[in-house]
């Protein structure tokens, strides 16, 4: 794979002048080429993922092996955001992850690091475990994308503040049928094919996994009380602080993390 995909990232950004794009970056990327490239292309930022790591089995990775120091120290110098899918079993409950999240953001701080799915909040308890430990970490946010349960959502609200969430679609995943539910210290995802739904009293399908996560973000504003202004946080204003856009701007859209 080349440099494809930021090319095209590139290329949609430039349709609406409200759009922002990150880098898909791997750890084996030269950083001044990243620099280079990222400036090139009038990107924001880098979306380094597990599954590029030497590591034998990805999803157990160690972050430095996806995103090593080297990526960070530019990002740093360049103000970027990154958003991050963390792995592990425990996910953001994990003391590893802790550990390396908590080291970039202090000793990076012009980084803004934006931890993806409510910091891989597919089990209820992980987030609120982990997020609590990393409440003193100023330039770290959290993105709502692909969560269906509203628990997870509260406690990033709880943890981190409505001001460091960000709605995120995630599309394509948003326009799969189903729903990711926790099971013990883990979590299961239920799709379309799931026998499951065929079991019930009633067979059904399971309806769009956007619709579930709005669902799920609608239940923890009203859990939580926020008020008109705070959700609009969550779903415009946020995003436009991160990336220094206008929140004034005449928009008929929502801005979300991809």
């Amino acid at each position: 794979m080349g440099n494809e995909p930021n090319e095209w990232v590139a290329r949609e950004i430039q349709k609406d002048s409200l759009s922002r794009g990150q880098f898909m970056v791997r750890p084996t990327d030269d950083p001044e080429w990243v620099r280079d490239e990222v400036k090139r292309l009038n990107l924001v930022g880098l979306k380094p993922f597990c599954t590029y790591s030497s590591a034998k089995d990805p999803y157990q990775a160690d972050l430095p092996e996806y995103l090593p120091e080297g990526l960070i120290k530019v990002a740093n110098e360049e103000g970027w955001s990154i958003t991050l899918h963390i792995v592990k079993d425990k996910g953001i409950a994990d003391s590893a992850n802790i550990h390396w999240i908590r080291y970039y953001c202090k000793n990076y701080p012009n980084i803004k690091l934006i931890l993806d799915h409510c910091a891989r909040g597919f089990n209820r308890s992980h987030p609120m475990e982990g997020l609590s430990r990393l409440k003193d970490i100023d330039n770290l946010w959290v993105d709502t994308s692909a969560v269906t349960n509203p628990f997870v959502i509260e406690a990033a609200l709880k943890t981190r503040g409505h001001k460091r969430l960000l709605f995120g679609s995630d599309y394509y995943v948003s326009h799969i049928r189903g729903v990711n539910v926790s099971v013990a210290d883990t979590f299961l995802w239920l799709d379309e094919s799931s026998r499951v739904f065929e079991l019930m009293n009633t067979p059904m399908l399971p309806t769009l996994i956007g619709l579930e996560n709005l669902l799920a973000i609608k239940q923890a504003c009203w859990n939580q009380n926020l008020s008109d202004s705070e959700v609009e946080d969550i779903f415009w204003g946020n995003a436009c602080r991160l990336w220094g856009i206008d929140p004034s701007a005449e928009t008929g859209k929502t801005m979300g993390i991809d």
